[in-house]
């Protein structure tokens, strides 16, 4: 039980986003991809939002919300899309959901550990770059942009996340190196954080 809360509260605060202009060069998942047999690359997918746009940044509406954020920005890890239909067929990604950590590789996390069952450590892909406008100008994303946009939703006083939760159950997220970033999560209070989706980085 405890485990299936931490990856609700893991799902909803890491899913962490970011403008990008660049990204790093394509790695194991589009290798993994290319592999299906008959997958065609380019084409034109049209994709209708039905509900309207009440947000734009997850500190101040609810996180579902702010749906356009999937089109421009990216998470800290999402679903494999050679697990997906087009592959193996392990999940269907459809809808959103809670699903097996094996299922999920890294997108601006070159990599995720599991240290124990109230930490995870993000290792940050390097090469990804910020939009080139200011202020920051193109630069590239390192942890401390991870771990000031996930504190950013606590520590702003208007926040949706940081109205709804209680300060005792945020979880304590460091950068502990240009390219690591420690996710500790408290032992009580998962429910609350679970209803968190998305977290976007901004500097």
């Amino acid at each position: 039980m405890k485990k299936k809360i931490i990856w609700m509260v893991v799902s909803g605060v890491m899913a962490l986003s970011l403008v990008l202009a660049s990204c790093a060069p394509a790695a194991v998942e589009e290798e993994e991809v290319a592999k299906v047999e008959g997958l065609q690359y380019g084409g034109t997918f049209s994709y209708v939002w039905p509900y309207p746009l009440i947000g734009f940044d997850e500190a101040y509406s609810k996180p579902y919300h702010c749906g356009v954020l999937m089109h421009t920005n990216e998470n800290l890890w999402t679903g494999s899309w050679a697990k997906g239909m087009a592959g193996s067929k392990e999940a269907a990604w459809v809808i959103s959901g809670i699903y097996d950590l094996n299922l999920e590789v890294g997108q601006l996390a070159e990599s995720y550990e599991w240290i124990d069952p109230d930490t995870i450590i993000f290792h940050i892909r390097k090469g990804v770059h910020f939009h080139d406008k200011p202020p920051v100008n193109g630069r590239e994303m390192d942890a401390h942009d991870v771990e000031y946009s996930i504190n950013r939703l606590f520590d702003l006083p208007e926040s949706y996340i940081a109205l709804r939760m209680p300060a005792d159950i945020r979880p304590e997220v460091t950068a502990t190196d240009k390219w690591t970033v420690v996710a500790k999560f408290p032992p009580q209070g998962f429910g609350e954080m679970g209803s968190c989706d998305s977290l976007s980085i901004s500097r």
